[in-house]
């Protein structure tokens, strides 16, 4: 497992300008590490990177940036799921590879298979890179954010696994006390960028019910929405512990997901089977009858949730755990 002395350096890398759900978690991590007395440092592979191109929601972290990592073993370097070579450019230092997304990895993987008659010359241009995960290295340990991860891991006989389960942001808890179950509108939210073509069956089928497009959208007017509305559905992939049913539900919606990816498992979305729906065709009245359902009885099937936000409260709790037993506490 990974090893931490007094002078480790902790270096997360991180994709430049991106705002997504991966970054924040892996910012998330390198704000908590040095919290806990690590030093970490957030790493942009960008020899030209500086303070002006840190992401605006990041810079409530404060935390400090490296362009250049010291290959030593005493020190470890975190990597995201999309960046698999990274596992091979460095000999001496530490590897963590940690799984946010099952499904974005295998997207990274395809995407050089599907450029594969290139491959000649892509490896003149990059004669060393490697984008195939060695799971059975046991010098890589890997880090799930969701069972589905895990069960991939575990799928693919890595030698060494851990969970570090990613929280929420702090601001969430903070609209959640704003939450009036009694305001709620009869409103049903959707990702357009998710699993539309399934969802559009579903509108069609109920013109006569509101669904709001969440898209184009800054985080207060998506946080605004999710105060107002009741339900959210998402029949998308789910490629973790997706960020946006967890801060549905604790806004007060009920949660309806297909059974894709972490929505198969109960441990990363545990909401009571019934809430859940093949993505079928054949389910669609089905679906569009528990839409009804849950619009006109609200006040009573908001409760079958109750176990879900619980389980989200204790997210932050968890994911600090989970570093004490990767990391070691700091000496």
């Amino acid at each position: 497992m990974l090893k931490t002395t007094k002078t480790t350096k902790i270096y997360i890398l991180c994709p430049a300008n991106a705002e997504t759900g991966g970054p924040e978690a892996l910012y998330t991590l390198g704000y908590e590490l040095r919290k806990l007395g690590f030093d970490s440092y957030m790493f942009h592979n960008n020899s030209k990177f500086n303070e002006n191109l840190i992401v605006e929601k990041y810079k409530k972290f404060n935390m400090p940036f490296v362009t250049k990592i010291e290959d030593d073993s005493n020190n470890i370097l975190i990597i995201p799921e999309t960046s698999p070579r990274f596992l091979y450019k460095y000999k001496k230092i530490q590897k963590a590879f940690w799984w946010l997304s099952v499904d974005n990895y295998l997207k990274t993987i395809n995407t050089h298979k599907e450029y594969s008659f290139l491959k000649k010359i892509f490896r003149k241009i990059f004669p060393k890179q490697k984008f195939k995960v060695k799971f059975k290295n046991n010098k890589i340990v890997h880090l799930a954010q969701s069972y589905y991860a895990m069960d991939f891991i575990k799928q693919n006989n890595a030698a060494n696994s851990e969970f570090l389960m990613d929280y929420l942001s702090d601001e969430i808890w903070e609209y959640e006390n704003k939450c009036d179950y009694t305001k709620k509108e009869n409103i049903i939210l959707y990702n357009p960028k998710k699993g539309y073509e399934f969802t559009k069956q579903i509108i069609e089928k109920a013109p006569d019910l509101t669904f709001v497009p969440l898209i184009n959208l800054q985080y207060k007017e998506v946080i605004d929405l999710l105060l107002r509305s009741k339900v959210y559905i998402d029949f998308g992939n789910h490629p973790g512990k997706d960020r946006f049913p967890r801060e549905a539900a604790i806004l007060g919606n009920i949660v309806i997901t297909n059974k894709k990816g972490a929505a198969k498992y109960f441990e990363d979305v545990p909401i009571p089977e019934k809430y859940k729906f093949d993505d079928d065709s054949s389910n669609i009245d089905n679906i569009v009858k528990m839409l009804r359902e849950c619009l006109e009885t609200y006040d009573s099937k908001i409760n079958d949730f109750s176990s879900y936000r619980d389980f989200i409260h204790k997210d932050k709790e968890n994911f600090i755990n989970d570093i004490k037993k990767i990391f070691g506490r700091s000496n």
